[in-house]
């Protein structure tokens, strides 16, 4: 009997065993996590802090409550500090037991703003009835609507049954990486809602207080950034605003506003805001304090701060909406503000040299703000803040009124100073007229005198003009006649020169660019054809003009009495008859003189297929097979003393492959011109010339003309010698 009864007591306890977990279908497993204590709840005591927790960090960020639980029953729960960082959950557990008559007992964190988690999970179950889990949540980033308490997101409300125990399990995030308090605070619900209203009202009339002095600054600035336009009253007033609404997000009222009351998470664009602040206060100093006249080195180190506070600004909100990355966010965010201060600390420096009353509402705003805000964040008195703000904002009022009254002062004293300035130009004016007037009267009594003095001059020089007319006249009879002698002069020699029809006959694909600087010329050009030789030369006189006329008469005349009479024919041959001439004709021996010509002669013997060519100075020019050659002449000019028995050598040239000739006087590379008004030299008339080779005999000397055009009006320039260039093409 006593084994049947173990037996059906064993069966009983696996019975009930089963029945109890069929009941407790979604319940917690009521495991007693290292025989945790439970707090014993009484209605003597209201407050519990810092409750006897068990904790671990979630570093994973994703573990579920069925994770956690399993993390406290393993025991790996190590005694964490008062708060830690890093931005990973944490959770907590513990045991409550109601032994008190309320149902309504709250959690809360009590801690600094950014050190309060941004979002509070809780779950807990009643350990004797095996009821389902009840849930609740809470935090700064969840909307209104999703929030357990709706005024105190820092707290969870939990409903628990007088006599009965719950094991609870709590999950604490801050997305910005704040340190997390390890522990947590329990009273009961009536004690906060006796006292929470009355708090709220004292909280809600400080901040309505500071806001109202805020906003009316801010419209009183306005109002006069528009009727004075200047921009220290738009900065104050940009500095106001943005410290108010930073203001209003620290307080926690932001959240109360449309669009944050449904979108809590837009709260993180505005708390970067304090890098504005700063900024604009900066920039309001800078005008406050005429830090630009005085310091100019300092207005542009405190404008770059504050303009880069600014910007970093506009790039933590473009990194926040493309990451979200909150740690990111508040790394960028504290060392920007720190730099910002940085920058008003330097405004401090201000005072040392500066002696304007300005300066002591400045230190006394700003040192006031500064001690109430440091002595707020030792404290945790945030009160102190605002109070500070407050003085603040009501002394740089009072300095912004006395810098009105001192600038409107100063611009009385301006137009004082200019009306007497006035004053004293008008009197001037009067003295200048007078005394203009008396010169005037004088110095009319002296024109009257020059006057008659001119009248009388007048008659001189209208007699002179006569006679100046008259000679005029003479002298432009005399030009006319000179002018007509030169132009039948152009005509003689013009009939000189060899017809080019009579050229072709023997040498076809020939041109002649020739080009006199005045109405005769000192180039000529000449031709004779005999036995089965064609002669051509191109030869350049001493002078232009009417000099260079005469003397290309006595070369035209040697040359026809040498090659065409004395029958000469290799070109060094009537080069050194030409030197002899030359000489001869202009009495060189007796006269001691060095006119002349420089030339180049060619013989081409149509029956052997060669070119005979000797020169005094100028050379010839050929291209065979695409390329340039020269036939260099002697260094020495016709009609020059030379060394007993020098002669002009004579060169050879085959012409059995196509060739192309060219002669030429000096003028064309010497000619001046171009965009540095240089000469055209000799190396650029051998591009042109090779460049134009293989064109059509006419069309090359109309684009040698038009390429002398163009240089000479690229550099404004004249012709300065006569142009002669010759070209054949010989086959």
């Amino acid at each position: 009997m006593p084994k049947i009864s173990q037996r059906m007591l064993r069966l009983l306890l696996v019975g009930s065993l089963l029945l109890t977990l069929l009941s407790a279908k979604g319940a917690l497993p009521n495991t007693h996590i290292r025989q945790q204590e439970a707090i014993r709840l009484t209605d003597n005591l209201r407050h519990y802090t810092s409750l006897p927790l068990l904790t671990f960090i979630d570093s994973s960020r994703v573990k579920t409550l069925e994770d956690a639980i399993q993390r406290f029953e393993k025991g790996n729960t190590p005694t964490l500090p008062p708060r830690v960082g890093g931005g990973y959950p944490i959770w907590y557990t513990f045991r409550l037991h109601n032994a008190s008559e309320d149902t309504k007992w709250d959690l809360y964190f009590k801690d600094r703003l950014l050190s309060t988690p941004n979002y509070i999970y809780v779950y807990y179950q009643n350990e004797s009835m095996h009821s389902g889990v009840d849930f609740a949540q809470n935090g700064f980033y969840l909307p209104f609507s999703q929030r357990q308490n709706a005024e105190d997101y820092k707290r969870i409300t939990l409903d628990l049954v007088p006599g009965e125990t719950y094991r609870v399990y709590v999950k604490a995030v801050n997305i910005h990486q704040s340190p997390l308090p390890t522990s947590i605070n329990l009273e009961q619900h009536k004690t906060w809602s006796d006292t929470f209203l009355k708090q709220q009202a004292r909280k809600g009339l400080e901040e309505g207080i500071l806001q109202g002095m805020i906003w009316i600054f801010i419209m009183y600035n306005v109002v006069l950034s528009i009727m004075s336009r200047e921009k220290i009253h738009l900065y104050y007033g940009l500095y106001l605003f943005f410290a108010g609404l930073y203001f209003l997000y620290r307080s926690g009222y932001l959240q109360y506003f449309p669009p944050f009351r449904y979108q809590p998470e837009l709260i993180n664009y505005m708390w970067t805001t304090s890098l504005l602040a700063p900024a604009f206060f900066i920039l309001f100093i800078r005008k406050f304090l005429f830090v630009k006249k005085n310091f100019p080195t300092l207005d542009i180190a405190l404008k770059y701060i504050a303009w880069l506070a600014i910007g970093i600004y506009i790039l933590e909100s473009i990194i926040y909406t493309i990451t979200e990355n909150t740690s990111l966010l508040n790394q960028i965010n504290t060392y920007s503000f720190v730099a910002a201060v940085v920058g008003i600390m330097l405004c401090f420096l201000l005072p040392i040299k500066m002696r304007n009353p300005l300066v002591y509402y400045f230190m006394f705003g700003s040192l006031t703000l500064s001690f109430a805000a440091i002595t707020g964040v030792f404290t945790e008195n945030y009160y102190l803040t605002k109070i500070g703000l407050m003085i603040q904002v009501v002394t740089f009022t009072v300095g912004m009124g006395h810098r009105i009254r001192e600038n409107e002062k100063q611009k009385n004293k301006a137009q004082a100073s200019y009306i007497s300035q006035l004053k004293e130009n008008e009197k001037m004016q009067r003295d200048a007229k007078r005394e203009l007037e008396a010169r005037v009267q004088e110095r009319t009594a002296k024109i009257e005198k020059q006057k008659e003095e001119l009248l009388a001059q007048t008659d001189k020089l209208k007699e002179a003009n006569a006679k100046v007319q008259y000679q005029s006249q003479l002298l432009t009879e005399k030009n006319l006649k000179i002018v007509d002698s030169i132009n039948y002069a152009q005509r003689m020699q013009e009939a000189l020169l060899p017809d080019l029809s009579k050229i072709a006959l023997t040498l076809p694909n020939t041109f002649v660019f020739f080009k006199p600087k005045d109405i005769v010329s000192g180039d000529f050009y000449w031709y004779h054809a005999k036995d089965g030789k064609s002669f051509l030369a191109a030869v350049d006189c001493t002078g232009h003009g009417v000099p260079g006329a005469f003397m290309s008469l006595i070369g035209y005349n040697l040359l026809d009495r040498f090659v065409k009479h004395e029958n000469y024919s290799m070109p060094g041959e009537i080069l050194d008859q030409m030197q002899i001439g030359v000489q001869q004709v202009l009495n060189h021996t007796t006269t001691n003189r060095r006119d002349g010509m420089d030339m180049g002669i060619c013989m081409i013997d149509h029956r052997e297929n060669k070119l005979y060519f000797a020169g005094a100075k100028n050379p010839l020019y050929y291209i065979q097979n695409n390329q340039l050659g020269v036939l260099k002449g002697e260094k020495q000019s016709i009609g020059e003393n030379t060394r007993k028995g020098h002669s002009f050598p004579t060169h050879i040239l085959d012409l059995n492959e196509s060739t192309t000739i060219y002669m030429a006087s000096d003028g064309y590379q010497d000619q001046f011109g171009g965009p540095e008004k240089r000469k055209f030299l000799r190396k650029h008339l051998k591009q042109v010339l090779h460049s134009i080779h293989h064109l059509p005999i006419e069309d090359q000397s109309l684009l040698l003309e038009d390429r002398l055009s163009k240089w000479m009006e690229m550099g404004r320039e004249a012709q300065i010698d006569d142009v002669l260039v010759i070209g054949c093409k010989v086959s």
